[in-house]
């Protein structure tokens, strides 16, 4: 199963799971294990480290945690955290 579907990104509560997965595809190419040219940024939904911490932190390569993360910065901030592959 691919990290950045619908299908996986459903089981975290998004109300739209296919623009979480569109998202997903976006920010890491679905590797879990992306880092950005600039090596400040990680993981699926490309999480900078004091955005990491302040979520709850744990392994930023751990697909399930950083997609768990991202749904809860997506519950207090929306599509916001994500400027570029958060838009319409």
């Amino acid at each position: 199963m691919s990290y950045c579907s619908a299908a996986y990104q459903k089981q975290f509560g998004w109300p739209d799971p296919e623009k979480a997965a569109r998202v997903c595809k976006c920010e890491s190419s679905g590797n879990p294990k992306a880092v950005s040219p600039n090596g400040k940024y990680r993981g699926l939904f490309q999480f900078g480290e004091s955005g990491w911490q302040a979520q709850g932190g744990g392994d930023i390569f751990d697909p399930w945690t950083n997609s768990h993360h991202a749904h809860r910065l997506f519950l207090r901030k929306g599509w916001r955290p994500w400027p570029h592959c958060g838009r319409d």
